[in-house]
């Protein structure tokens, strides 16, 4: 994405500056045949799934701490 970012949580010696930012991050497959994609919009980040024939979507497990909702979308 244009732009760049900085980090300061905590002590000023772990803040970093004119860091990159990214629209999409692609984490390749997390589960066998399953490949997991972080794209950022607005305010969310969406969790992209994309299956290989024949693998089954049940393999995928998430836990959320502190969501308000959860939804999946068309």
């Amino acid at each position: 994405m244009p732009g760049q970012v900085s980090y300061g949580v905590g002590e000023p010696v772990q803040h970093a500056d004119n860091l990159d930012s990214f629209e999409r991050i692609n984490f390749g497959d997390v589960y066998p045949g399953i490949n997991l994609q972080l794209r950022a919009t607005g305010n969310n980040v969406e969790k992209i799934f994309t299956f290989a024939a024949q693998h089954d979507p049940a393999a995928i497990n998430i836990k959320l701490a502190g969501a308000n909702a959860l939804e999946i979308g068309a």
